[in-house]
């Protein structure tokens, strides 16, 4: 199973302009993220996604990849974390690599750890989703408990918002894997 870690940063914040590297306690906030996601053990890779050099040196100093710079069409204000998400999996997909979870852990996260992370992990592995229910689909995991659901072509055909309440998560999620199951 291979798991990747997108953590999106662009540079042209308006409301708090250069948000994900403001110092916070000592470093960059965007180092929080990254340093969670590497010390969970949990993806084989850990990337950023950003239109700025800057954020992309950062990043590399601290472990991340940032093996492309986001497109104008991802970078601007009307972009959406889908967006971002989608233009790295095309990326990836158009080098022959895939992954079974995607995981997006937003760049102005500093409390995020490798145990929050864990737990993440441990509670979508208690869904139970068998591979014919999912046919030619993917489950990923955004930023827990957000869950986006995207088809063999990397579109994202659906997502949720969940809460902090685990039952009703699995309900929606149960709820939305049917609609996907029967296109509708």
């Amino acid at each position: 199973m291979k798991n990747i870690a997108i953590i999106p940063a662009r540079g042209g914040s308006k409301r708090i302009p250069r948000k994900n590297i403001k110092p916070f306690m000592g470093k960059p906030i965007i180092a929080y993220s990254i340093e969670a996601a590497l010390q969970s053990e949990l993806f084989d890779e850990v990337m950023v996604s950003t239109d700025d050099d800057e954020i992309a040196n950062i990043a590399q100093q601290y472990g991340a990849k940032v093996p492309f710079m986001r497109s104008a069409d991802t970078a601007n204000d009307y972009a959406t974390t889908s967006d971002v998400i989608n233009e790295v999996i095309s990326y990836y997909h158009e080098r022959n690599q895939a992954f079974d979870i995607i995981s997006c852990i937003y760049a102005t996260a500093p409390f995020i750890t490798k145990d929050i992370l864990k737990k993440a992990k441990s509670t979508y592995q208690q869904l139970t989703v068998s591979e014919d229910m999912l046919q030619d689909k993917t489950l990923i995991l955004q930023s827990f408990p957000t869950t986006f659901f995207v088809d063999k072509d990397g579109n994202i055909v659906d997502s949720i918002e969940g809460s902090n309440d685990y039952d009703g998560w699995k309900a929606k999620i149960d709820e939305v894997l049917e609609k996907v199951m029967t296109n509708e």
